[in-house]
C-alpha cells in the first residue's frame, strides 16, 4: 500500500539468467519468475520493492512474481506485457500500470484489454 512505500529508492536491472551476459538457464525466469525476482530483492538487503518493470517477457514474469510474492512489490508497470491466463491477474491487488502499441502485432493490445479487465488497480495506457 501507499503508506508503506519507501521514501528512498534506486533502480536495479536483472539481466536474467541465460540472456544477455548472463550464463544460465534461460527457463528459470519463466519457470520461477518470483523466486528469481525475490532473490535479488533480498540478496540487495530489501524486504521490497517500490515498484516492478517488465517489458514483453519480462512483463509476465513480473506479473508471475506479483502472483507468487504479492509482498515484493508496491506498484507494478509493464510494456508490451506477454500475459498468460490473464484471468488469474484477479489476484493481483498492486497498482499496474499498462502500456501497449496498437500497432504492435506481436504484442496484442487484446490481451492488454484483458489484463486491464481482471487487475483490481489497472492503469492502461
Amino acid at each position: 500500500g501507499g503508506s508503506n512505500l519507501p521514501t528512498r529508492f534506486f533502480h536495479v536491472a536483472i539481466d536474467c539468467p541465460g540472456y544477455g551476459r548472463s550464463p544460465g538457464n534461460r527457463q528459470i525466469i519463466r519457470t520461477y519468475p518470483g523466486g528469481l525476482i525475490s532473490s535479488v530483492i533480498i540478496a540487495l538487503g530489501r524486504k521490497s520493492a517500490a515498484a516492478l518493470i517488465g517489458s514483453s517477457q519480462g512483463a509476465c514474469a513480473v506479473f508471475n512474481c506479483a502472483l507468487d510474492f504479492p509482498e515484493f512489490a508496491h506498484t507494478l508497470a509493464v510494456c508490451h506485457p506477454v500475459g498468460h491466463a490473464p484471468q488469474r491477474y484477479d489476484k493481483i491487488w498492486q497498482p499496474s500500470l499498462l502500456i501497449f502499441d496498437v500497432e504492435d502485432a506481436g504484442h496484442p493490445v487484446e490481451i492488454g484489454r484483458q489484463m486491464r479487465r481482471y487487475l483490481q488497480d489497472p492503469r492502461y495506457f
